[in-house]
């Protein structure tokens, strides 16, 4: 499969907001996106995956570089949080270090439905999506979204300025194009299969979306699936035996001593 456009999005680190009608591509790029990652992220790195819906990115539950997998609204709230004291702790070590970008491991914070996820839990998620969109990408936290066309009254203007990378998908009118993009032209684009694409410094350029090819994909996946990150192995504690273990340990040996 040609993922260039996926391994474009993915390349400078930005925020990126996905959107466009129902049936426009967009689960189709997530999963590009997540084949490009995993073909070419650095083992370290690591995911944090929002999927109210429970559809689009279950098959990356499994996955050892996976830290948190959120479908409900509080355990969503809960793995914003988690992204949000992982930053925070970035900072005080760049602060340490006279840093002004972090230079460890990058954090994917991938949300698909996110104008679902912000009317059923729009004034807990608006806030923590704000300060991530803001003082993020210096952490080396990197926020992608799906979501179908971005209604202000859903996706208010001051979050998405602070996204710098927008891909339209098939849009119904220009002013939806605008919303995405601040210019018409994804209500122009086929059903499926193209988007434009905006990026900072870049102008707004047309690109194919490929079909997601599955058996590179599920390839990708597997040998995810026979990965152990080397720090949680290093960092799990040895469970100590509990007081029943040792009591049982004692009454073993008390029944095999001689008499």
């Amino acid at each position: 499969m040609n993922n260039a456009l996926a391994q474009l999005i993915t390349r400078d680190g930005y925020h990126t907001l996905i959107a466009g009608q129902t049936g426009s591509g967009k689960s189709v790029l997530i999963n590009n996106i997540m084949t490009a990652l995993l073909g070419t992220l650095p083992a370290v790195d690591a995911f944090v995956l929002v999927d109210p819906k429970r559809v689009e990115l279950a098959r990356y539950k499994p996955l050892a570089r996976v830290e948190r997998f959120a479908t409900e609204p509080a355990d969503i709230i809960n793995a914003l949080d988690t992204v949000i004291i992982t930053m925070e702790r970035r900072y005080a070590d760049m602060e340490r270090r006279g840093l002004t970008l972090y230079d460890g491991p990058r954090v994917w914070l991938i949300i698909d439905e996110l104008a679902d996820l912000m009317t059923v839990s729009r004034p807990a998620v608006l806030p923590r999506l704000q300060r991530i969109a803001q003082l993020g990408r210096a952490a080396k936290i990197t926020l992608i979204a799906a979501t179908q066309a971005p209604a202000r009254k859903i996706l208010p203007a001051e979050l998405v300025l602070n996204i710098p990378q927008r891909i339209a998908l098939h849009c119904d009118t220009a002013i939806e194009s605008r919303q995405i993009i601040g210019a018409p032209g994804a209500e122009l684009l086929p059903r499926h299969g193209y988007c434009l694409r905006k990026a900072p410094g870049e102008p707004v350029t047309t690109y194919a979306v490929p079909l997601t090819d599955e058996t590179e994909l599920n390839a990708r996946i597997a040998a995810e699936l026979r990965y152990i990150r080397p720090s949680a192995a290093r960092s799990a504690p040895k469970p100590k035996p509990s007081k029943l273990y040792r009591l049982g340990q004692w009454l073993c040996d008390a029944l095999r001593a001689p008499l």
